[in-house]
């Protein structure tokens, strides 16, 4: 999201979508602790299900494929 100012916009924003029962599932790559911090705040209560943190875009795939899985075991 970049600055402090367009975190906090992200985050209200992801608040208003979660509310309307839209959920939110996020794959960061190469991400730092300070963006891991709004990651984890824009994905709300379910980031430790919902929020997929990888190290490079060689493991991309094979994280889609974990997310897809995740989602039809949960429905």
């Amino acid at each position: 999201c970049g600055s402090k100012v367009y975190a906090d916009v992200c985050v209200d924003i992801a608040k208003i979508i979660r509310e309307r029962g839209i959920r939110i599932i996020i794959i960061g790559v190469g991400v730092d602790s300070n963006d891991d911090n709004i990651i984890r705040k824009i994905v709300g209560n379910d980031a430790k299900k919902d929020y997929y943190s990888i190290s490079n875009m060689a493991q991309l795939s094979e994280t889609f494929e974990t997310v897809i899985r995740d989602i039809v075991e949960k429905n």
